[in-house]
């Protein structure tokens, strides 16, 4: 598992400078000001490894620091990388050049009159860039994504902060508040004591829930117009939350309740008092739930020994069943459409297993992979699967089914849950969710 490796041709250069009134600038542009204070230059060039091997390729780790309001350090753990800001002059950076694989040649940016911005383009390959909380919040930083994977993980306290991710599938970390645009990432905030469960009740409508610090169920939701404030929704859960809506205007969450049993609880206009529909749970294993259709709902959890537990609602409750196997984590599973039920759990040689309901329980059958959680699935459609999971280095594992599986696809990333995925109908986008780095609620959309 881990960061998907990229490989070009050739290195590539980038200057980036920070637009401004009133600039001025040395002849060679090394140095850019704005009055008295320095706004600043910096560039990066990536080699790729030579002869380039196909799978290998240069993965940057870039890091900025302050040790002082006019001074920013540039720590670069990575082969073949250089920086600079400034060279030759009185004030900026000294070059860290060559293979400075741990980063003992970090470039010192300093000016008297105190830094005032700071820009960083994260060019060809798979960058990780992370501002240390040392940088000072008055000190705007605009940090550019490239065409592959990066991570970059802003300091958040400055409203001037830009964030642009490129043009791919990026994780922007810890940039609640900031001018993050065009990102297919977002933090919003809260705490998190759990993963999390979306549900989408329609296009442009979103509802996540989570466990609070106090051991309630939280919820907000999304209705087109931006996401609600956050409310309780009370109860006292003991594992992550899991939930489904058939129609409009009503969805479903379950839960492992204070005694191990499965609690139920749902919205048809107003939220309903929790009920306990019994069973056992494992210690710390969440239920799954999905719908086929109108008032049709079925129930997975891992009971205490490890087997598969089935109950399900048509119209009236229908007591549990014994679905044998023995999984290592919650299960999650999803109905692209009538008598149609595909579920996933991790097994205990540490793979995605998978089995589906079609006329009948059909036998299980090994996705592969290592992973770390629990998976989380979503259906755009008829025929249509994309299952995730957190991999054995946090980062998150894809792989999708049309008519056929895909091979796994990863992704770098520091995740700390299962993850939750819904989409809104056919064709359309993937929403997905998970308690990031720092316990917030994250989300992502995937194309």
């Amino acid at each position: 598992m881990g960061v998907r490796f990229l490989t070009l041709a050739a290195a590539v250069g980038v200057a980036l400078t920070l637009a401004a009134p009133a600039l001025a600038s040395d002849a060679n542009m090394s140095q850019v000001w704005n009055g008295s204070k320095f706004l600043g230059m910096v560039s990066y060039t990536e080699a790729p490894t030579s002869p380039v091997t196909l799978g290998v390729g240069e993965i940057n780790v870039v890091t900025l620091s302050s040790s002082a309001p006019n001074k920013l350090t540039i720590k670069d753990n990575g082969n073949f990388i250089w920086s600079g800001w400034g060279w030759g002059q009185s004030f900026g950076c000294q070059t860290a050049k060559g293979a400075d694989v741990d980063g003992d040649r970090p470039a010192t940016c300093e000016h008297p009159n105190g830094i005032a911005a700071f820009s960083a383009d994260l060019d060809k390959w798979t960058d990780t860039f992370t501002v240390d909380p040392s940088v000072p919040p008055g000190i705007a930083l605009s940090i550019k994504g490239g065409p592959w994977t990066d991570q970059i993980d802003v300091h958040d306290g400055s409203s001037n902060d830009y964030v642009d991710c490129g043009a791919t599938f990026d994780w922007v970390w810890n940039d609640v508040g900031d001018t993050t645009v065009n990102c297919e990432t977002e933090s919003l905030g809260e705490q998190l004591t759990s993963g999390t469960a979306v549900a989408s009740m329609g296009p442009g409508h979103l509802d996540v829930f989570w466990r609070g610090s106090d051991g309630a169920l939280w919820h907000k939701f999304f209705a087109g117009a931006g996401w609600s404030a956050a409310e309780s929704l009370g109860g006292q859960i003991t594992s992550d939350p899991a939930a489904v809506s058939w129609g409009p205007n009503r969805i479903d969450v379950f839960a492992r309740g204070a005694t191990g049993t499965v609690v139920h609880t749902w919205f048809d206009g107003g939220w309903h008092a929790w009920e306990s529909l019994g069973g056992q749970l494992a210690p710390g294993s969440g239920p799954a739930v999905s719908s086929w259709g109108s008032n049709r709902l079925d129930v997975f959890w891992r009971a205490v020994g490890d087997d598969l537990r089935h109950l399900w609602f048509d119209h009236i409750w229908y007591w549990e069943e014994s679905l044998g196997g023995q999984i290592t984590s919650d299960p999650d599973a999803v109905s692209w459409g009538p008598n149609r039920i595909d579920l996933f759990a991790r097994g205990f040689d540490g793979a995605l297993w998978h089995r589906w309901f079609s006329s009948g329980w059909q036998s299980w059958e090994t996705l592969g992979g290592q992973f770390s959680s629990g998976p989380g699935v979503e259906s755009r459609g008829p025929n249509k699967l994309d299952v995730f999971a957190r991999g054995m280095d946090g980062g998150l594992a894809w792989r999708s089914y049309n008519s056929g599986w895909t091979s796994w696809l990863n992704y770098a990333g520091r995740f700390n849950s299962d993850p939750a995925a819904v989409s809104w109908g056919a064709g359309l986008p993937v929403n997905l969710f998970m308690r990031g780095p720092h316990d917030e609620l994250y989300h992502a959309v995937l194309p």
